[in-house]
């Protein structure tokens, strides 16, 4: 029988977890994989973790405890991250293409430039999140500042002032001005 000491375990972990966090998607997914037959998916392990630039597409992060992780620019394109928690966590500019998300908590995710589109998020999913500026939703569409997110408005008062006018938003979202004025239609509608 073989026993390990808790400094040999967690020396083990950080190394995971720098495997993890690869972009090469087979050493990130087989860290993955040991990761997982260890619980520390779930146990914590992972929270406030830095994968950014990870590629894990395709990968099996279903259930995983990624609150407050920064998965900025990381590959997910068809990953499972269901029922997974990640409360605050940061996606900028991630690629999320096709990922299941279903049921994920999205509390106060940064998703400012991620690519959205075929995750099947719904307007209620968006709505939770902290900032999309520049993300593509999962209709493919470029985010038109309907949901009026903290995360988008706070840097929007930084470029172009505390009132800002309808032109001047669009511009800043990246969209047309009729883009932006259907947006906030919505958002006014839906409220």
């Amino acid at each position: 029988m073989s026993f390990i000491t808790r400094r040999q375990e967690d020396k083990r972990k950080l190394e995971m977890i720098k495997q993890l966090a690869s972009a090469d998607r087979e050493a990130a997914l087989d860290a993955l994989s040991f990761i997982r037959a260890y619980g520390w998916l779930y146990d914590g392990t992972l929270v406030g973790v830095n994968l950014a630039g990870a590629n894990l597409s395709g990968g099996d992060l279903s259930g995983a405890d990624l609150r407050r992780a920064v998965l900025a620019r990381a590959d997910l394109r068809g990953a499972d991250i269901s029922e997974a928690d990640l409360e605050g966590a940061d996606f900028f500019g991630a690629n999320l293409e096709g990922a299941n998300l279903t049921m994920t908590n999205l509390q106060g995710v940064y998703l400012a430039a991620a690519n959205l589109r075929g995750t099947g998020l719904t307007h209620a999913d968006l709505r939770l999140v902290e900032g999309l500026v520049g993300a593509h939703l999962p209709d493919g569409q470029l985010y038109d500042g309907r949901y009026n997110l903290p995360g988008d408005h706070d840097p929007a008062r930084l470029d172009v002032g505390d009132r800002p006018d309808a032109a001047s938003m669009a511009a800043w979202y990246g969209v047309t001005l009729e883009q932006y004025l259907a947006g906030q239609a919505w958002a006014k509608e839906n409220d």
